[in-house]
């Protein structure tokens, strides 16, 4: 029997209900659809937009000398002042240092002291608006900026995650060998990060991060700055530079990372950036810096007879292990 219903003085059957119901869930369905789409259009569109502004600056030429500098030489900061563009506060105030060939360096100070500014003046990021650098004796702006650049082997603090493969991203300041095996492996093995990817079926060519392919690596922090740690050995540089390496790291990795940087770095020049005073023990030279001025320098010794802001700061931190 064919059922019928009475909807406003007029018979419908369950066919043509069941038919205007479907005809409402493919539309809903289809709305859905259409929202996800404008949903990642909305998301694409945000990322050209960005590639966008990138590809419209207008690229600027950095001025620089035609030096070529040593692959370790000395570095001398002389009454340094330098503040940031836009900014009224000098973050350096007289800054004077100076790092001999393969001195093993640890620079500390309270955040904001400027310890992070010194590297971005040392790669001429910035030039001080008094005073001097000089590579050699020689004034830092008569180098030219690339061969400057490309002496040191750096790792900066903050954790960049790229959506890469593994290989790209070690090789990055040696892009040309990102193909060398055995230069990857050494990398790998030196920072632990082969210890990550010991069961990674793709090896070096593992895509991280998932902002490009559904099932990339998503990493710790702890790991990216492990992997930060094997692109500045990658590099294969005679002075090292690495501001705070370890923020994100446990304890016991902490600590294998300093043993075996101390060790691995005899015939390079080592600037080592780290708030844990612990790490900073075994620098041939320690460089307190306040306020914009080194306000004391010395051996891990020497500045713990001296009982000034060093002592103090390492007694505060020892005091909460005992």
């Amino acid at each position: 029997m064919l059922l019928m219903l009475n909807y406003c003085g007029e018979k419908t059957g369950i066919g043509d209900l069941q038919y205007h119901v479907s005809i409402i869930s493919r539309l809903r369905s289809q709305l859905t659809s259409f929202i996800v789409d404008i949903n990642r259009f909305m998301i694409h569109n945000e990322r050209l937009n960005d590639l966008r502004d990138f590809m419209d600056i207008v690229p600027e030429t950095e001025k620089g000398g035609t030096r070529i500098p040593s692959g370790n030489p000395e570095i001398q900061f002389d009454n340094v002042y330098f503040k940031y563009p836009n900014c009224d506060d000098y973050v350096l105030k007289g800054c004077s240092f100076t790092i001999k060939p393969y001195e093993k360096i640890g620079l500390i100070g309270h955040n904001g002291a400027g310890k992070s500014t010194v590297i971005k003046l040392l790669f001429r990021l910035y030039d001080p608006q008094s005073g001097v650098i000089c590579i050699d004796g020689v004034d830092i702006k008569e180098y030219d900026i690339c061969a400057l650049r490309s002496i040191f082997g750096v790792m900066f603090q903050e954790i960049i995650p790229y959506s890469l493969p593994l290989r790209e991203i070690i090789a990055m300041p040696r892009f040309e060998e990102r193909f060398d095996e055995y230069k990857l492996k050494r990398a790998c093995n030196t920072s632990g990060v082969s210890r990550i990817i010991s069961d990674w079926s793709e090896g070096f060519d593992t895509v991280l991060g998932r902002r490009y392919v559904p099932d990339g690596k998503d990493l710790s922090g702890g790991q990216w700055q492990l992997i930060n740690y094997a692109r500045a050995w990658f590099d294969e540089r005679e002075f090292m530079i690495l501001d705070e390496p370890s923020a994100a790291l446990d304890p016991i990795t902490e600590d294998k990372m300093f043993q075996q940087l101390y060790r691995l770095s005899e015939n390079r020049s080592l600037v080592t950036i780290s708030h844990r005073l612990s790490n900073t023990t075994l620098s041939d030279k320690i460089l307190v810096i306040n306020d914009g001025q080194i306000i004391e320098q010395g051996t891990h010794s020497e500045l713990l007879g001296q009982g000034g802001v060093y002592a103090h700061l390492f007694q505060l931190q020892a005091g909460r292990y005992e």
